[in-house]
Order: C-alpha cells, then sequence, then structure tokens
C-alpha cells in the first residue's frame, strides 16, 4: 500500500506516482483509510462558500431594486414584484450550484426564463417598464457575477470556459438589441451591463486559466 503526502490520499496498488498530483508516492503500513472522502469535502466546502457569495450579491441586488425603483419610478412601487422574481431566481441558481454539473446552461436558462416571467407580471399590471427597464439587466447581472464566480473558483476546461464566455456574450448581444430596437425607457442599466459583459469577456481573455489559454491557443493556432 502507498501513500502520497501531497494528496494526503492512500493509494491501494503500487504505484510509485500518484494519479492525482504525479508526485512520488511512499511505501507505508496501516494508513487509515483518507481516500476520496477527503475530495467530497472539499467539494461540500467549496459549495458553501459559493453559496455564501450568492446570498450576498442577491442581497445587493434587492437593494439596488429598491433604490431604482425609488429613483427612476417613484410614483410606481414595481420592487416588490422584482424582488419575487429574484429570489426565485435565487432559489434556481443555488439548485444549479449545488448539481455541480451544466451551471452556465441552467444559469442561461433561468436568466431568459425568468426575464420573461418578469415581463408578463408587468404586462398583468398595466406595463410600466420596469421588466425590460431595469429587471432585464438585474438578472443578467446576477447571471453573468455567478458564472464568473463560478470560473474563479472551480476551474474549467476549454469546453466550459468557452460555453460561459459565450452566455456572457449572449447576455451583452441581447441588451443590444432591446437598446438597438428602442425597447427601453431608462437606457443606463442597460448600457451599463453590455459594457460589464464586454469587460469581462475581455478579463477573461487576459487573465483567464493558464491551462486554458494554452488549449485555446493550441486548438485555434492562435
Amino acid at each position: 500500500m502507498r501513500y502520497c503526502n501531497k494528496c494526503k490520499v492512500v493509494i491501494e496498488n503500487n504505484l510509485s506516482n500518484c494519479p492525482l498530483c504525479k508526485q512520488r508516492t511512499i511505501k507505508r503500513n496501516n494508513i487509515a483509510e483518507k481516500d476520496f472522502p477527503i475530495q467530497r469535502i472539499m467539494k461540500e466546502d467549496l459549495i458553501k462558500k459559493i453559496m455564501r457569495i450568492l446570498v450576498f450579491l442577491f442581497i445587493i441586488l434587492i437593494g439596488t431594486n429598491i433604490v431604482l425603483n425609488v429613483a427612476f419610478s417613484f410614483n410606481f412601487i414595481w420592487a416588490p414584484y422584482s424582488i419575487v422574481v429574484l429570489f426565485y431566481a435565487y432559489l434556481l441558481m443555488k439548485a444549479a450550484i449545488k448539481s455541480y454539473k451544466n451551471v452556465g446552461t441552467i444559469v442561461m436558462i433561468n436568466v431568459y426564463m425568468l426575464s420573461i416571467i418578469g415581463f408578463i407580471l408587468d404586462l398583468i399590471l398595466g406595463y410600466a417598464g420596469w421588466s425590460i427597464d431595469f429587471l432585464i439587466p438585474i438578472l443578467i447581472s446576477a447571471g453573468i457575477i455567478v458564472l464568473v464566480i463560478f470560473i474563479l473558483i472551480k476551474p474549467a476546461n476549454l469546453l466550459t470556459y468557452f460555453m460561459h464566455m459565450l452566455i456572457i456574450a449572449l447576455f451583452g448581444i441581447t441588451l443590444l438589441i432591446l437598446l438597438w430596437a428602442d425597447i427601453v425607457t431608462e437606457r443606463r442599466p442597460s448600457i451599463i451591463t453590455a459594457a460589464v459583459s464586454l469587460i469581462v469577456i475581455i478579463g477573461m481573455f487576459m487573465f483567464g486559466d493558464k491551462k486554458v489559454k494554452n488549449e485555446f491557443a493550441k486548438r485555434f493556432h492562435y
């Protein structure tokens, strides 16, 4: 039985190098079982960290909703409806993160689905435009932040990294289409969020994971 001092795991066969970190293993007897449960604990700690950040993010977004309502639409109180949609978004994103699979796709679907729900709710209440002007940029901002946090905390492979970049670009394009079609009345939230999506994409190209960047360069001969 072999043991890796770096990974703190037991290797049942006689491999001279650890299959996880490739460092040399040592021979030891009567080692307590410390194999993959450690990996499970690390994953649980990572999810807890992401969830704390997500709660903090949505508290900020709720406060932003209230501020925007008071600042731009004082005669019509739409913030409570928007907060309900945001709370539902929080629950869906929480479920996506805990599943640990296809986070980008789930976040994208939730953002667009909740934007449609908010728009329908806006129409039912007499259409004041808050769903287009404020809710959609806020939901897209939340989606971008969730994806960025997930990329920073959990290293991704090339395909996942590229998919996240594509989704963030799609968010920005959506806002630009709304601006170009002159559907948006209060343009500043959409312009700021579209600019943020562009900055994030540039940042992902410039400061992204080195392994992903090298793989990207190999695939596209950059």
